[in-house]
């Protein structure tokens, strides 16, 4: 299965991330990284998880990377938001 997680540098996003990596399903992250601590969790994910999954630096209101991101996807979790 493939998963796309919107919002998944977030600290909510890259543990659904972290799970659905460790049941062997082909992730995809799309953020912005514009929050705090969201660089620090995709470093995270990286070192854990190294080559495991896709991540795609872009923002939800961009149709064309929102297309690109969906593309092929089986389950979409959108945890994108600004508090």
């Amino acid at each position: 299965m493939k998963v796309l997680i919107t919002g998944g540098a977030g600290f909510i996003g890259s543990n659904v991330a972290a799970a659905y990596i460790k049941a062997k399903h082909k992730v995809r992250i799309l953020d912005n990284l514009s929050r705090s601590g969201a660089t620090h969790n995709m470093r995270w994910l990286n070192e854990k998880y190294p080559g495991q999954f896709e991540f795609i630096e872009g923002d939800i209101c961009n149709k064309k990377i929102v297309r690109q991101a969906v593309d092929g996807t089986d389950v979409i979790f959108h945890l994108a938001a600004q508090v």
